[in-house]
């Protein structure tokens, strides 16, 4: 029997449920399946013994799960580890210089965070900042241009490819950058990374990828690298950082192109699987001129790929949810959200709340598809949005209640991937949680 808990009563088992996600570091779960269904039982059963414990084993699978990168096991995916490439040398020459320096702490084009990154060439081109280019890229220039650059021909069959930007960045430490959340790299035709330290040679921490079609973090895969060991991947290679907060990681990257007579990106332009449609759509959207290559317009994009791709899924419901759509991509939004509703079978009812008007309840829909395929950022957005409602939007307090425990729950399910924002939602029901009881009392 799934009997309902009284509201004092649930607000303090889902304040426990939180404070277990936010600290718990052990891990039984690890099959996909078993986590789509604890999803599924943790929103449908919600406020009841059931989904309480759908929860609890969910807290279970934490960025605390770290995974090696295994070649054996993941064939799928485009990338390769190139031990030693690096001389130790050059290594240390760069990593001794790279502690010195300022680092630049403009936005980074992935989260908007302070990149603490070094150029050392931008567009083919040495970029001098504070001497350091002069000083770093001899101790580079044999790598790069001659071990480096003709290794990456040979893995893409590309005789053009061509170095475009070369650059350093640092994580830990005095960045309190611990790392870089996952993406795709959408200006680079190949990217090489090269580690600067042993921060990486457990294989877990540093530099993961995610199987193709997996999205939660328990998943990722840690590639196993010691100082001068590279890692090769292709740009539709979902990959991020993410370091333990005692760890300190720095790191070469090397960016390529297909020389400068080529159409930007048009590598991608014949890409029409989900991951292929998707990139091409955010970087049109990057691009204030749209390459020849590039000219669908990126909202259609997203539509077709939003089915298969939980990325392409969240920018098409924010998208959505900003009103950013016309009425003819609404309506094509309605048959993705019919598609994927029926894909998942749960009832409309769970995400469509009061009067925030139909765009966004479309939204809420397609982040619920995302968050059950593991999305974090699904999982955020889904209880930002149904709490920013519940305290602003319904004057039913029975709905506003109801609103506000679903927007828990989805809280609850990001903070377990240690999503910052749903860390930081979930401080704020903590005290909103305090504030009841004071109340009740």
């Amino acid at each position: 029997m799934n009997r309902r808990y009284s509201l004092g009563a649930l607000l303090f088992r889902i304040t426990v449920i939180l404070l277990v996600i936010l600290c718990d570091k052990t891990c039984s779960l690890s099959s996909v399946l078993s986590l789509r269904k604890h999803t599924l039982d943790a929103i449908l059963y919600r406020g009841t013994p059931r989904g309480l414990e759908a929860l609890q084993d969910l807290s279970e699978l934490s960025t605390f799960t770290r995974k090696t990168y295994n070649s054996c096991n993941d064939e799928s995916s485009q990338a390769y580890i190139i031990k030693s490439l690096l001389p130790t040398s050059s290594v240390n020459s760069v990593l001794s210089k790279l502690k010195q320096l300022d680092l630049s702490t403009n936005p980074d084009s992935v989260d908007g965070l302070p990149s603490h990154h070094l150029n050392l060439i931008v567009d083919g081109r040495p970029k001098d900042e504070d001497g350091a280019a002069q000083e770093l890229l001899p101790h580079l220039d044999t790598f790069l241009y001659k071990n480096l650059l003709s290794k990456a021909r040979e893995v893409t069959g590309c005789p053009h490819l061509e170095i475009n930007e070369v650059f350093c960045r640092r994580y830990g430490g005095r960045t309190e950058r611990c790392g870089i959340s996952e993406h795709y790299d959408i200006t680079s035709r190949l990217t090489c990374v090269v580690a600067l330290d042993d921060c990486a040679a457990s294989g877990t921490q540093g530099l993961y990828t995610l199987p193709t079609g997996v999205y939660h973090t328990s998943e990722r895969r840690f590639f196993p690298l010691s100082a001068g060991d590279a890692v090769l991947h292709a740009w539709d290679v979902l990959h991020g950082v993410n370091i333990e907060p005692e760890h300190e990681r720095a790191s070469l990257i090397v960016w390529f192109s297909e020389g400068t007579d080529a159409a930007p990106r048009d590598w991608m332009a014949e890409r029409n699987d989900a991951v292929g449609l998707f990139v091409r759509g955010i970087a049109a959207e990057a691009d204030q001129e749209e390459p020849p290559c590039l000219a669908p317009h990126p909202h259609d994009l997203y539509l077709k790929a939003a089915p298969d791709n939980a990325f392409a899924m969240n920018r098409l419901a924010v998208l959505l949810e900003e009103g950013a759509m016309n009425e003819e991509r609404v309506e094509r939004a309605r048959e993705v959200v019919a598609l994927l509703n029926e894909d998942i079978g749960t009832d409309d009812e769970i995400v469509l709340g009061g009067g925030e008007g139909e765009t966004v309840r479309l939204a809420r829909r397609i982040w619920l598809a995302s968050a059950l395929l593991g999305s974090a950022s699904a999982q955020e957005a889904l209880a930002s949005s149904l709490l920013d409602e519940s305290f602003n939007v319904i004057e039913d307090a029975a709905a506003a209640a109801e609103l506000r425990l679903l927007g828990a729950v989805f809280c609850g399910l990001a903070a377990a991937q240690n999503h910052p924002d749903a860390i930081e939602a979930a401080k704020q029901l903590f005290r909103l949680v305090a504030q009841s009881s004071e109340s009740e009392s």
